[in-house]
């Protein structure tokens, strides 16, 4: 079996033999850019106008460092093949998703306003 390593700009897999092959399966861009966070953001807007989280339906803010902060979640996870792109991204609050991680949907992580 291979495992994941990291050499230079991306990841590597490797069969364990010393071969390395590029893992072409994940999306070469990891981070959403501004326009796509602020689209994210957007979408995402309660009745007032504010941004909330897709998970919990908390305000969000553009502040770090805080639970509520704006963090742009890969809804099908990029480690698992999640694409970049405004179809893949969800405003939630910084608690919501780390607790999602990289978890699916539904089957592994039940987001709590729909509990």
């Amino acid at each position: 079996e291979g495992f994941l390593i990291s050499i230079g700009p991306g990841p590597v897999i490797s069969n364990g033999d010393g071969d390395k092959e590029a893992d072409t399966s994940k999306d070469p861009k990891r981070f959403f850019d501004k326009e796509q966070r602020q689209r994210a953001q957007d979408r995402s807007k309660d009745a007032s106008g504010n941004p909330t989280c897709e998970y919990c339906d908390i305000n969000t803010t553009n502040e770090r460092g805080k639970k509520e902060s704006s963090t742009i979640d890969h809804i099908k996870a990029w480690i698992k093949g999640g694409r970049t792109t405004d179809d893949n991204a969800n405003n939630a609050c910084a608690s919501c998703n780390g607790k999602k991680g990289a978890k699916d949907l539904g089957s592994e992580w039940i987001p709590p306003n729909q509990q």
